[in-house]
């Protein structure tokens, strides 16, 4: 149960930080640095329009569920795991 809890906690951890983290880049610089990087290969004039339902809404919570399904499917059989087996002297 404590190792669980350990995967939980990390990953709703790491779900909050990427979430706030690509937030922050999506409205800040991360629009005009993914536009100048295109505009390398050519492309004379691109931009992004910014959904804000889906960046602030409908993303986070796919990502947060995909995480969160991925983290429950890789701990269900974690009680069937002898720690012993797997530790060498």
């Amino acid at each position: 149960k404590s190792i669980q809890k350990q995967y939980y906690s990390g990953a709703l951890f790491l779900v909050l930080l990427g979430v706030i983290v690509a937030t922050l880049l999506a409205g800040t610089g991360g629009r005009s640095f993914t536009g100048a990087l295109i505009g390398r290969f050519g492309v004379a004039d691109f931009r992004f329009v910014m959904d804000k339902v889906f960046v602030l809404g409908i993303a986070p919570i796919v990502i947060s569920a995909v995480v969160w399904i991925g983290t429950v499917l890789g701990l269900r059989n974690i009680h069937r795991i002898d720690i012993s087996a797997y530790i060498k002297e």
